[in-house]
């Protein structure tokens, strides 16, 4: 199979200015941050409301964002704040920057012509049609959450989105401790803190949208509505993605309100129903396939034919079936390339005041994000002998042909590096890996950061539950003859996999008050290591969508789940399909028709095109299209995880 790669020196020009952003010394992260909001702006309020007559002045920027909060009551007074953390050099070079590319600027992507350029439309015109009713599951952090009840620092936010909108944004810079206070989870129960009731937003609106425009499931409802589909035949999962997901059932009854409407929608509609997932999403529903039949009180007590009878096709979209490098990375330091997953501008903004040592508290306070830390052990993600995905190390921002981790001396087996001595052309050595760090969180949740852990132990024995009930490695699918799993991502972009980082950075981090000493990071990424395109600034990349790498991405689908039955007992039929990045730079804020990217891939045609085929009922005729190295790494974990102890995994 050809192997899809994005070099470096090949990315696409509309990417020179981030770029130049990330690696400039010192005002970097403000340049990112100024050009991340000036996004955000062009999103929410089209481009005539950013492109000035004359060239860019700062004061043109509080005057835009001025005219987008009186255009969107007032809902964009954080872009004036944001703004104000910088100096006046900073803005006026990062707008002169990006404003000299804003004559490309569509104010929306052009169809052709004949008005049949959008998925939905074409398949209407092809015949697809709707029928199987439609169950949407979310995933990390791109669905809304809502206050219902907090402290008096908050008391003009009743029912205002803590996550989701720009509102958020103004919270986090201009009252960032209440923000956290009402964001952050009780350390022992895994819910809400004493005083505070944070719920999931509802409905479709909880997610189609993003702060303001940045859209998420928006293109997904939309084809489906043209091939006919209305609210009554679809059913959006909207939860807190916080919570630990037993707690989203003993809390907020997640699992048995999915229960009901699926039942509902299968007598209603006499049609079985196709769940479409995406990211964590799909985590959440793979715990529910565990749940729906395990015994009361802990599971739905269903009848082990429960999925058979009630569920046609699962399409798991970015899955992170084995975990994410970036989520261990956040969790175990309050650091990562990204911080996290979080998107866009939000996410620079947390990175600019939010600490890591808050980061990381927050982070593992969060149960939620515990399934995304990889699975599969060393056999899965490699030692400092090496690591599977070793020679597609480079597919897409390192070295290319081979030279991978070689390149370093050193494998992405060893997740952690460090350097030998502060010299910045020091040689490199192994530090830690991936099972390393992951029983280093088990130890953590016994003695944790909140003491009260290790004398109940609740956290811990949920986290091992949710940790069994979501690894495709050990839990076995339902037994249903019929089921049908689309495995569906994106591939070819530098996806963070393993790290260079350094103690000292950590110990140099400020004293911070209500920080106990165990929330004290142990570790931070050495930004300042480098070496060609194989590191860059202290991050090595592997293939995959730009969050989840290539080997947690496919290798359950193209081969645990096809060659193992113990993990297939009723041999559930199983398509892969793989979407090389074809980003459309500049033109195309989000990439284009053709990205591949982790969130933007729900807009990529060709998947809404198979979306539709599968909501249609005819997952059949889908064919796996792989266009990566799975095939390979998958040739390389199979020996490895014969060989590998049950309790690695």
């Amino acid at each position: 199979m050809a192997k899809a790669r994005v070099a470096a020196d090949d990315a696409p020009a509309a990417d020179a200015p981030r770029a130049r952003a990330s690696a400039s010394c010192g005002c970097g992260l403000a340049s990112a941050i100024v050009v991340g909001v000036l996004g955000v702006a062009i999103g929410l309020f089209g481009r005539e409301v950013l492109r000035p007559a004359s060239p860019w002045q700062p004061a043109d920027v509080a005057a835009a964002a001025s005219a987008a909060a009186s255009a969107r009551d007032g809902q964009v007074g954080a872009l004036g704040h944001l703004l104000d953390f910088f100096p006046e050099g900073v803005v006026r070079d990062a707008l002169a920057e990006y404003a000299q590319n804003l004559p490309s600027l569509p104010s929306r992507e052009p169809a052709p012509a004949g008005g049949l350029g959008l998925p939905g439309l074409r398949a209407a015109a092809h015949g697809v049609s709707a029928k199987h009713p439609i169950l949407m599951v979310p995933g990390f952090v791109t669905s809304g959450l809502e206050l219902w009840k907090g402290h008096e620092c908050a008391g003009a936010q009743f029912r205002r989105r803590l996550w989701g909108t720009l509102d958020m944004l103004s919270l986090l810079t201009t009252a960032k401790d209440c923000w956290l206070r009402h964001m952050d989870l009780d350390g022992v129960t895994g819910a809400d803190p004493p005083g505070v009731r944070v719920r999931a937003a509802q409905s479709f609106d909880a997610a189609d949208y993003f702060a303001g425009s940045f859209w998420v499931w928006a293109p997904v409802l939309e084809s489906l509505a043209h091939i006919g589909y209305t609210s009554s035949e679809l059913h959006f999962a909207a939860y807190d993605w916080r919570l630990p997901f037993a707690v989203l059932e003993t809390r907020d009854r997640l699992f048995s309100q999915i229960r009901a409407w699926v039942e509902s929608a299968v007598r209603s509609r006499r049609e079985k129903v196709v769940v479409v997932a995406h990211s964590m999403g799909c985590n959440v529903w793979t715990y529910f396939l565990k749940w729906i039949s395990h015994p009361h009180p802990d599971g739905g007590g269903a009848r082990a034919s429960w999925i058979e009878e009630h569920i046609e096709t699962i399409a798991l979209i970015g899955a992170p079936q084995l975990g994410a490098s970036c989520a261990l990375c956040g969790i175990s330091a309050g650091d990562s390339a990204s911080f996290t997953l979080v998107p866009g501008v939000l996410g620079m903004t947390l990175n600019a005041v939010v600490s890591p040592a808050t980061r990381r508290r927050v982070m593992r306070a969060f149960g939620a994000a515990q399934s995304l830390v990889p699975m599969g052990g060393n056999a899965v993600w490699g030692d400092a002998r090496g690591a599977p995905d070793d020679d597609d190390a480079a597919a897409s921002g390192g070295a290319v042909d081979g030279e991978g981790g070689a390149a370093l001396g050193l494998s992405l087996g060893a997740w952690l590096g460090q350097r030998d001595a502060a010299d910045a052309d020091a040689a490199f050595r192994p530090y830690a890996t991936v099972e390393d760090a992951v029983a280093a969180m088990r130890h953590d949740a016994l003695r944790s950061q909140d003491e009260r852990w290790a004398d109940r132990g609740k956290p811990f024995a949920v986290w091992e539950t949710q940790r069994e009930w979501n690894n495709p490695l050990v839990t076995p699918l339902p037994h249903a003859p019929s089921l049908k799993i689309a495995c569906l991502y994106g591939v070819g972009i530098p996806t963070e996999r393993a790290y260079i980082v350094s103690e000292a950075l950590a110990r140099a981090q400020p004293a911070e008050d209500g920080l106990r000493a165990g929330d004290a990071v142990p570790w931070l990424i050495d930004r300042a290591a480098s070496n060609g395109t194989a590191l860059v600034r202290g991050v090595r990349s592997s293939d995959g969508d730009g969050t989840v790498n290539l080997v947690s991405l496919g290798y359950t689908c193209y081969s645990a789940w096809r060659k193992r039955r113990d993990l297939n007992p009723a041999g559930a039929h199983i398509v892969q399909r793989e979407y090389a990045d074809e980003k459309q730079g500049i033109a195309s804020l989000r990439g284009g028709p053709g990205t591949a990217q982790h969130v933007d891939i729900l807009g990529n045609h060709a998947l809404l095109d198979d979306l539709l085929m599968i909501a249609a009922g005819r997952t059949l005729e889908l064919d796996d299209q792989i266009v990566s190295a799975i095939p390979r790494i998958a040739d390389a974990i199979d020996p490895r995880l014969a060989a590998a102890d049950a309790s690695s995994l």
